[in-house]
């Protein structure tokens, strides 16, 4: 990926997961400040979500232009 900032970023997510109980987690934001519905436990799962979208935004800017 470019040195251009990132479009997608890992936060935490402080609400928790209702499914396996975990009280915080982590959650993939968008360019427009939307959390993707997954949270995830592991932290490296998400980044590595962030960057695979990263890369797909990246590769689809590439091909509009």
């Amino acid at each position: 990926m470019t040195n251009e900032a990132k479009m997608y970023t890992v936060e935490i997510d402080i609400r928790g997961c209702s499914g396996c109980g975990m009280e915080v987690g982590y959650t993939v934001v968008g360019p427009d400040g939307v959390e993707e519905s997954a949270i995830y436990n592991d932290r490296r799962e998400a980044e590595e979500i962030a960057d695979r979208m990263n890369s797909e935004y990246e590769q689809g800017l590439t091909s509009a232009a």
